[in-house]
């Protein structure tokens, strides 16, 4: 249980939600906390700039504790209301600390995304130089649907394969970031539905203390926090890295029919839903395949073992001209004249 909800427990009647950091009100003095307003981020788009977050007060945030991770993992996150002023692309404020994210609610409520992000997740942010509300939750959608995919086929997640399929862009300059299928082959439909109210539909995360959930072994950052004034929206396939198999990956994936976000995220969680799905889409798992080649295999290497013993057969010497392929289809010819 994090502080926060120790105090709410403890004495909810009297719980105050703490104070900005590097605030200059004394205590003592009649303030609300979340009325403070923060230095916003001025580079990005007005449309991004001017929403502030629904959730403002400690209960509507806590609420959402319920979609945002797995049961096991519930104790490495704490989740915080927003101040009120806050936009989604505002950085850490002088002595704040900068561990924190914002996400976008409605892509755990709606898309299933759960809290750490998966390795291939984090790895999509750091390709692309982008926090987490950066991507426009119809990307997150093709993400989610990406992995769903390549898990029910038995196919490796890499970067180099999801962007060898999708490209990203920006309607607005210095504002949320799309996906879409790259020219000639359409692999995934994003979803049909409306995103009206994903704007303001923002809370702000940060890892337990004690937890090493956002940073590698060395320190470094598994993926950008806060949004950043340069997202690399054209990755270079030739640096990524990739291997033969991820090659492999991608030359399937092009040969796929589409598929959509929707029906991926419906059968997710069945297995035998997903396979007859795909299968009706003319894909195969990875089992598939190597069972439709080891029968391929065996075909094959009884077809040599019955060749062979017809070599090795003793045929009389009079009779080998008459039972040559020439002979044969000759006499084949001769019969049905």
């Amino acid at each position: 249980m994090s502080c926060w909800e120790r105090q709410r427990s403890e004495s909810p009647d009297s719980y105050t939600p703490p104070s900005s950091p590097g605030s200059n009100i004394e205590e003592g003095d009649e303030f609300n906390p979340l009325q403070v307003e923060l230095p916003r981020e001025d580079w990005a788009h007005e449309e991004v700039r001017n929403v502030t977050s629904k959730y403002s007060d400690f209960n509507s945030a806590l609420a959402c504790f319920t979609n945002l991770s797995h049961p096991s993992s519930r104790a490495l996150f704490d989740i915080r209301p927003c101040y009120e002023g806050d936009a989604v692309c505002d950085a850490p404020s002088e002595g704040e600390c900068v561990c924190f994210t914002y996400v976008y609610y409605c892509i755990f409520s709606k898309l299933g995304v759960r809290m750490p992000f998966t390795e291939f997740q984090c790895e999509i942010l750091r390709t692309l130089n982008v926090a987490p509300t950066q991507l426009h939750p119809n990307c997150w959608g093709i993400i989610r649907a990406f992995e769903i995919l390549c898990g029910g086929l038995g196919l490796p997640l890499s970067a180099y394969s999801f962007f060898s399929c999708f490209q990203a862009k920006s309607l607005k300059k210095k504002s949320w970031i799309y996906m879409s299928n790259r020219a000639k082959h359409t692999l995934i439909t994003p979803l049909t539905s409306s995103w009206k109210h994903f704007k303001n539909d923002f809370i702000r995360i940060s890892p337990n203390p004690n937890s090493s959930l956002w940073y590698d072994d060395f320190g470094a950052p598994f993926f950008p926090f806060h949004w950043t004034k340069r997202p690399v929206m054209k990755p270079n396939l030739r640096t990524l890295p990739h291997s033969l198999e991820d090659l492999e990956t991608v030359a399937e994936l092009r040969s796929m029919q589409t598929v959509t976000v929707a029906e991926l995220l419906l059968y997710e969680n069945n297995a035998t839903q997903l396979s007859s799905y795909l299968r009706s889409k003319g894909m195969l798992s990875n089992a598939e395949r190597a069972r439709i080649r080891r029968i391929g295999g065996e075909e094959d290497q009884g077809s040599q073992q019955d060749a062979h013993k017809d070599q090795g057969a003793s045929i009389p010497v009079g009779e080998a001209s008459s039972t040559s392929p020439q002979k044969k289809k000759l006499n084949s010819i001769m019969l049905h004249i």
